[in-house]
């Protein structure tokens, strides 16, 4: 009868039917123990023997029991010993120190230097720096009436539109412009200016050999042109 229950049990699959006959197996051990000290002994024979087939059927049924939950995807029974909370810290500590090395290995991040000034679009550079700096440089000459605009204008002598930074001072008598031909600072340039409230006649490169043009620059080849003209009060 044992030998049949071990041949039923190695065609189980179902993980509930290795249960139930874990525990059917269990309760019958137990009756036997608690009748081994009244049967005969020729019977209790018998009943070692029964005993040791019941352990061998229990050790294949806890193998199947295994395997049936491998192929579940179940974790296997916790280790003598181990609690749920030793193995939740384990995996916690093991959780931290995989994110503390991640963090030594990732390089640090370089600090981004804030744009240039001349990396702004055309108009915003003009308006945002050019302007205030040129204003601010003039005013050190000792000229205070100075009056700055940025608009489309027409080319003197050209007839050709173009953005300029117009400039007049002097009770309205002096004016001086910076022609762009392009929306680019770095692209073709022009200077003109006239005195006593005539009309620009001549059309002057202006920093034609600037490759890389800065504010700085822009703002210092400005300066040195009105000061050759002698119009800056230091002269």
């Amino acid at each position: 009868m044992v030998w049949v229950q071990v041949d039923w049990l190695s065609k189980a699959e179902s993980p509930a039917i290795v249960a139930i006959a874990r525990r059917a197996f269990s309760q019958s051990d137990d009756a036997l123990a608690s009748r081994s000290g009244h049967l005969p002994p020729g019977q209790q024979g018998l009943q070692t023997g029964h005993t040791a087939a019941s352990r061998i059927i229990r050790g294949q049924t806890e193998a199947m029991a295994d395997e049936n939950r491998k192929a579940n995807g179940k974790a296997a029974p916790a280790k003598a010993g181990e609690t749920p909370e030793n193995a939740e810290a384990q995996a916690q500590a093991e959780t931290s120190g995989a994110a503390q090395q991640g963090e030594q290995a990732a390089p640090k991040a370089k600090k981004e230097k804030p744009p240039a000034p001349e990396d702004k679009p055309f108009a915003e550079f003009i308006q945002q720096e050019y302007l205030p700096a040129l204003q601010k440089a003039i005013a050190a000459t000792g000229i205070g009436d100075l009056e700055l605009t940025f608009s489309q204008e027409t080319l003197p002598s050209a007839g050709e539109t173009c953005w300029q930074v117009r400039g007049r001072f002097a009770g309205g008598q002096r004016l001086f412009g910076i022609a762009f031909i392009k929306e680019d600072i770095n692209g073709p340039k022009f200077f003109f200016c006239a005195d006593n409230s005539s009309h620009p006649s001549t059309l002057e490169h202006f920093m034609g050999d600037e490759r890389k043009v800065t504010l700085d620059l822009l703002v210092l080849y400005t300066a040195q042109r009105l000061n050759a003209q002698k119009w800056l009060a230091r002269n």
